[in-house]
């Protein structure tokens, strides 16, 4: 990782005893962290449970500009400090979107921090172009992308998004859905998003990616992102996927389904010493 100190610090949020395996719930790029408190809630009897918050998201809702050279090395950075902040040498690691993009590389990064790696359609497109799998679909989300490196998001961008993300199915009126005043909100997070798109790594370093590796797909996701899951699971030498209904928002959706693949999976790998 660069030597450059930033001194950014990924805002945290610690529940459950103190005793428990930590696990680390970095949220997508939208919401934040606010996505991870139900999961978090019901984790909280068995774990140290650790949310984390976004800086592009906590910069959006606090309405001030991404720091300048922003982009995703940064958020691992500040990830990795939110780590020693709350005295974690190692930990179980779920990202979800933008978050597993940042896990990943935190993963790749810094492998001894990570005791167990799950992610839920992560977003990382360089392993989709590091495979030469890039499709008219995954273009059209990078344009889209591309149009948010902007100083304002507005509505439609915003709703564009949340097609593109399979958060609102196509078809279906996303102004209407009860979540559109908590989307309007956070809807400047979306400035940082383009810089998943812009992160570049070698996908022969997925070779040596020697942890558990635990991945989700969604039952009516876009065909890029259960790309991006099936390349990495079969790049990554102790990987393996599950698939679950409820396309990108699957944690929502499926969320029983979740917490127990997730739970079983970390139980069988604890943290030693």
């Amino acid at each position: 990782m660069t030597d450059r100190d930033d001194a950014l610090v990924a805002p945290t949020d610690v529940r459950g005893r103190g005793r428990g395996e930590p696990i680390v719930l970095v949220p997508g790029g939208l919401t934040g962290w606010a996505s991870w408190l139900p999961h978090a809630e019901r984790l909280v009897d068995a774990y140290r449970v650790v949310r984390t918050q976004l800086l592009g998201v906590d910069l959006g809702l606090r309405g001030e500009p991404l720091p300048l050279g922003y982009d995703l090395r940064m958020e691992t950075r500040a990830l990795l400090r939110a780590f020693d902040a709350v005295g974690l040498a190692q930990a179980h690691v779920v990202g979800w979107s933008y978050g597993g993009g940042i896990a990943l590389d935190l993963a790749l990064e810094r492998p001894e921090r990570v005791r167990t790696l799950t992610l839920v359609e992560p977003a990382a497109p360089w392993v989709l172009e590091g495979f030469d799998r890039v499709d008219p679909t995954f273009e059209a989300s990078r344009r889209l992308m591309a149009s948010l490196d902007t100083d304002e998001v507005g509505e439609d961008q915003l709703e564009a998004f949340l097609y593109d993300a399979g958060i609102v199915p196509v078809g279906d009126d996303a102004r209407s859905h009860e979540g559109w005043p908590r989307w309007v909100e956070h809807r400047r997070s979306l400035r940082a998003a383009p810089a998943a798109y812009r992160h570049q790594d070698d996908v022969r370093r997925l070779a040596g990616l020697d942890l558990p590796l635990l991945l989700f797909k969604g039952v009516g996701s876009t065909t890029f992102d259960r790309a991006i899951v099936d390349l990495l699971v079969a790049a990554c030498p102790d990987a393996r996927a599950e698939e679950l209904p409820g396309a990108h928002v699957l944690p929502i959706v499926s969320m029983d389904a979740f917490l127990a693949t997730l739970t079983a999976f970390v139980d069988e790998h604890p943290i030693e010493g």
